[in-house]
């Protein structure tokens, strides 16, 4: 009886050819960098098991990397987001990470298949700041949301314990408006 394949496979134990018929004979499918057997789950420790190489020991899936890991997308970002606390001083292995320096405690931050990643309060909050709040943002979030059970108190607590957050207060409010439009708090 052969040996059994390994939960992801990448070109280190296929040729990316190999992979690619694969799939196309419907025995595995594409999962971030990697690729899973047909039978296993796509669930959110296989999503970080995927892109555990672009993060390392030290960076923290965040943004839309995160809510891919989460469940809240369908696909991969090209671009990952990560960010390190302040006295980390790392840098990326790749281009394909974008990583920031910003202050995050301990209860913002899950670990999934040994890969950090930003909580889904976090997440929301992250996604919410920026600059852009698109139809596809606003779903993810709601998702992220309604998934994880995140309350409009769990958001408002993080919100006032991040003082310094940039563009924390666009974020409530838009947060708000989505998880609490009649103000009950």
């Amino acid at each position: 009886m052969p040996a059994p394949l390994p939960r992801l496979l990448t070109a280190a134990q296929l040729s990316e050819t190999e992979l690619r018929v694969a799939a196309l004979d419907g025995e595995v499918y594409p999962i971030g960098d990697c690729w899973a057997e047909i039978a296993t789950p796509d669930d959110p420790v296989l999503r970080a098991s995927s892109v555990a190489g672009l993060f390392g020991r030290h960076v923290i899936a965040a943004r839309d990397s995160a809510a891919w890991i989460l469940m809240a997308s369908g696909g991969p970002p090209w671009r990952h987001f990560g960010i390190v606390p302040p006295a980390a001083r790392h840098r990326g292995p790749d281009g394909r990470v974008a990583i920031s320096e910003m202050t995050i405690d301990g209860d913002e931050i899950v670990d999934l298949a040994g890969v950090q990643v930003t909580t889904p309060a976090r997440t929301a909050l992250d996604i919410a700041r920026a600059s852009g709040w698109s139809v596809t943002d606003r779903r993810r979030v709601d998702e992220l949301c309604r998934s994880y059970s995140v309350a409009w108190a769990q958001i408002h607590r993080l919100v006032e314990r991040r003082s310094r957050l940039p563009h924390r207060r666009r974020a409530e409010v838009r947060l708000r408006a989505l998880l609490d439009p009649l103000g009950a708090r």
